[in-house]
């Protein structure tokens, strides 16, 4: 409980000038511990405390204004004010914050690497753990100093003690083997030190590291509640990966409408990977009602920001006219996009929309290169079209023997219509023809599986 008497006596102190009594008023209402809570009181006293000169009010006063909180307008050019004034008397904060916006060229200051280590360096030499942390970074990007990777480990280990965010870097050093020997048990360590002092990037990393099992038992409770932690500072990738676990009931129970809410969140911060899942649940009425409109939003959003799945998923929209009006012109447009990314779903469609002049031009040639690269993919449907075009010499030189070990190819992927064809193909072949043709489709098989290895959850 405050204690009215020790406020009265403060709030005199502080009427009568004292600057050092009028930033501890404006603690005590900020904090709300030795004063009733009030935002506006707050900033009135380290308004008052900075225009005498108190250094560490001045650095308070900016950060308010950077952030735009105790009901102050988000200002980086006042902010900047505040933080320069402070920087000058030597407070450490005020140099570090100061130099944070040299870094970023905000705050009407231009950007300027050199003073923002000049700063940096001020405030390190009073054992400010926050420019230890950037003088680190500076290493590590090569700006304004040689990049070092080594250094940057040291400047993070100096300021590990008291900074999540070292202690987020100088895991993730731990876990790439940069500046450091590669050591995923130490990295966790880290990143979990990190967590804990509410890092939200660290609680994220410790969320996938589990969910993997990198460096640490895998555990999809620890994995979800990690997620969760840092989802609700709203924090994007960390809402995409929680609301992935609440849509899988991974560690946590399954709920396809809280995972929908959660999707929504991420997708409104702008990630992308979030946008798409959010537009695949509406299109298939998961988590709430089928929303066509909805959906359709959400995967062009997704799409205009290149990512291939929902360009595809257009396509397929445009395609079928599912939730919309039919349009092969925009349903080529939007598979080409997608193909051009390496989409082995949309290779095959904007394949099949050239082989058939749907929406594009028709061109055999160009099909037939489209299905190869989808194929290669391992592709099963464009395997079985693509070993078609080489039976009948469509858009390619006719080659029984190529055709046999696509139609090969398809069949082991799961394509039952490539069954009968290549039994048609099989009985042009000599033995050992065949033979070559079944040795080549193992040996494809192989390479084709090999390097496109089955994706790992990523936030």
């Amino acid at each position: 409980m405050p204690n009215p008497k020790d406020i009265a006596v403060l709030t005199e102190r502080a009427e009568e000038g004292d600057a050092e009594a009028q930033f501890a008023l404006a603690e005590a209402y900020r904090l709300g511990e030795r004063a009733p809570h009030d935002p506006d009181e707050s900033v009135r006293w380290y308004r008052r405390a900075a225009r005498r000169g108190h250094g560490e009010a001045q650095a308070a006063l900016g950060l308010l204004y950077q952030r735009g909180a105790g009901g102050l307008e988000r200002d980086l050019a006042e902010a900047a004010k505040w933080y320069l004034l402070a920087a000058r008397q030597g407070n450490s904060s005020g140099q570090t914050r100061l130099g944070l916006l040299y870094i970023t060229d905000e705050g009407g200051v231009d950007g300027d690497d050199d003073k923002a280590l000049e700063w940096f360096r001020r405030a390190a030499e009073q054992d400010d753990s926050a420019a230890q942390t950037a003088i680190g970074t500076m290493c590590h990007t090569g700006r304004a100093l040689k990049q070092d990777s080594r250094l940057a480990a040291k400047c993070y280990r100096l300021a590990a003690d008291r900074d999540p965010r070292a202690q987020f870097l100088l895991a993730q050093l731990y876990l790439n083997g940069d500046g450091v020997r590669r050591d995923e048990k130490e990295a966790v360590k880290w990143f979990r030190r990190a967590a804990e002092g509410g890092d939200e990037d660290a609680q994220t990393a410790m969320a996938a590291l589990c969910h993997r099992g990198t460096g640490t038992a895998r555990d999809a409770e620890e994995a979800a509640k990690w997620a969760r932690l840092a989802a609700e500072q709203d924090h994007p990738p960390a809402q995409h990966l929680w609301a992935r676990c609440l849509a899988a009931g991974e560690g946590t129970r399954r709920d396809a409408g809280e995972a929908a809410k959660w999707f929504r969140r991420a997708a409104e911060r702008g990630h992308v990977e979030a946008m798409a899942r959010l537009a695949d649940m509406r299109a298939r009425g998961e988590g709430g009602e089928r929303d066509w409109d909805e959906a359709e939003l959400w995967f062009r959003r997704a799409a205009e920001r290149g990512h291939a799945e929902s360009q595809f998923a257009l396509g397929e929209m445009r395609e079928s006219g599912d939730g919309m009006e039919r349009d092969m012109e925009e349903a080529a447009k939007w598979h080409m996009l997608a193909a051009e990314q390496g989409h082995a779903g949309a290779q095959r469609r904007f394949a099949a929309l050239l082989a058939a002049g749907e929406g594009v031009a028709g061109d055999l040639r160009e099909a037939a290169e489209w299905r190869r690269r989808a194929a290669a993919q391992g592709d099963p449907a464009a395997q079985a079209a693509l070993g078609e075009m080489h039976r009948s010499g469509s858009g390619v030189k006719r080659d029984i023997r190529e055709a046999h070990v696509w139609l090969s190819l398809a069949m082991m992927g799961g394509e039952v219509a490539a069954i009968k064809s290549r039994e048609a193909v099989a009985a042009e072949l000599s033995e050992a023809e065949l033979q070559k043709a079944l040795a080549e489709a193992a040996r494809r098989f192989a390479e084709i599986h090999s390097e496109h290895p089955v994706p790992v959850l990523n936030a």
